[in-house]
């Protein structure tokens, strides 16, 4: 619900939502960015103590953003 928030037009259904995904990249990728920094910070970091991590995002084939690491 907060990424669908920063879209344009304010999608509502599953239809909806899923085009603008695939509408916005730029959004949707700088959105995660910042979600995955503040996952790593605050969770691999903080809580789990981690001195460095090694990650790659990748694209799925139906633009899906997500991170290996």
């Amino acid at each position: 619900p907060s990424l669908h928030r920063l879209m344009p037009g304010n999608p509502q259904s599953a239809a909806e939502k899923a085009r603008a995904v695939r509408q916005h990249p730029g959004i949707v990728a700088q959105y995660f960015t910042e979600r995955f920094r503040l996952f790593k910070r605050q969770f691999l970091e903080n809580v789990l103590g981690a001195l460095w991590t090694w990650y790659r995002i990748e694209f799925q084939h139906r633009g899906s953003l997500h991170a290996h690491g």
